[in-house]
């Protein structure tokens, strides 16, 4: 289940949202005293050092930025998510749980705070807490292919495998370049002893240039006729 997260590309994620929001920071109020203009300047400046830092995955110096931005503006959720997503990238699955926490007490409804925090959840055994956030951010953000990945992965560990196949194919019909979706659905054609299906998703995984140490163990698999009985 680990592998869902991607941490790469949570990172990814994360910086964008991070750069999005900082050119609306300073929209928030019609009037400003020059120390509060002043607070916000130099957290637009914290935000976007650690961005910087984030891309060198200079992580250390990415979490000092959010720190600060956190310490100085604490009631934005964004320093919190920031900081969510390097704990992630580091494995730190409890400090990421507990960062995207508070950003969630900000912003209870902000679909990539739901998506994330559920993900980690089911990290860390939370299982059926983790279907009750993810679901919710689905709800918020029914767009969001990777909420449905999550999910299925989540339904797995439930044994609810029908449950899980329709998440990976709503993942895979919002985005259908999911690369890592459709690899997915082939390791659970291959769980349902679908072998016609598994290949078709395997081979829409390969062709999208998706490849890891399972798609390899599928094709072994495959390629293997069925022991007769």
């Amino acid at each position: 289940l680990k592998r869902i997260l991607q941490p790469e590309k949570v990172v990814i994620t994360g910086i964008l949202v991070s750069l999005i929001l900082v050119g609306i920071v300073g929209a928030s109020a019609p009037k400003k005293t020059s120390k509060e203009i002043e607070k916000r300047v130099t957290y637009k400046k914290l935000l976007s050092s650690g961005d910087s830092f984030l891309a060198k995955r200079d992580y250390r110096s990415a979490q000092a930025s959010f720190n600060q931005a956190s310490d100085l503006l604490p009631d934005l959720w964004v320093p919190y998510f920031m900081k969510g997503t390097i704990f992630v990238s580091q494995n730190q699955f409890k400090r990421a749980e507990q960062e995207y926490r508070k950003g969630l007490e900000i912003y209870p409804d902000h679909p990539s705070l739901l998506a994330n925090y559920g993900a980690t959840l089911a990290i860390l055994g939370e299982i059926d807490k983790a279907e009750l956030f993810l679901r919710a951010a689905i709800r918020q953000a029914p767009n969001n292919y990777s909420s449905y990945n999550s999910l299925a992965q989540v339904y797995l560990r439930q044994q609810k495998p029908e449950k899980a196949r329709e998440m990976l194919l709503l993942a895979i019909t919002v985005n259908p370049i999911f690369g890592k979706g459709h690899a997915n659905l082939a390791k659970l054609y291959v769980m349902m002893n679908d072998r016609k299906k598994a290949g078709v998703h395997l081979g829409k995984a390969l062709e999208l240039g998706f490849r890891d140490s399972m798609t390899e163990s599928l094709k072994k698999i495959l390629q293997n006729p069925l022991p007769k009985l």
